[in-house]
């Protein structure tokens, strides 16, 4: 089983692929939420596949070019539509303990993506408990400065 660890150290990403990339992470053009690219899994994005002001995602389960390595998964907390997600995660927390220190996203919607890194790939898994999805091998996640109809993805953590 993969270990699971934080805390993630990003101290103001912003929704440029630039600034996605020099923290050792691999960013993906989005149109709104979505990969821009049919082959963004297999594919690398120099800057000039992104537009100012564009979405911005990022890669997940792939390995975190920093010295710290280790590979990117995400817990990403759903609560659109009344889905259960923080009730999910604090279960989740009751059964294992607690989360270490780690960055987080604050979604429009009033979600949360939580940075995490794993000694190993982990694949990503919908569903994984009510309303709590992994994103790891083949996912991404919106970077924060991205924007939606509800408003802007904004990040939180120690550093």
């Amino acid at each position: 089983m993969a270990h699971v660890s934080g805390p993630w150290y990003i101290r103001h990403m912003n929704n440029t692929a630039s600034a996605v990339r020099a923290r050792g992470l691999k960013p993906v053009p989005l149109e709104g939420k979505r990969p821009q690219h049919s082959a963004w899994t297999t594919r690398l994005f120099s800057d000039e596949y992104f537009r100012e002001g564009q979405n911005v995602g990022v890669k997940t389960g792939l390995s975190v070019g920093d010295e710290r390595g280790g590979y990117l998964v995400v817990l990403d907390v759903d609560v659109k539509g009344g889905k259960p997600g923080e009730a999910s995660l604090a279960q989740l927390v009751e059964d294992w303990g607690e989360l270490p220190a780690t960055y987080e996203v604050y979604t429009p919607s009033g979600g949360r993506h939580i940075y995490l890194r794993s000694t190993s790939p982990l694949p990503s898994r919908d569903g994984f408990r009510p309303g709590l999805d992994i994103r790891g091998v083949g996912g991404q996640v919106v970077a924060p400065g991205s924007r939606t109809e509800l408003g802007a993805y904004t990040g939180d953590g120690e550093a």
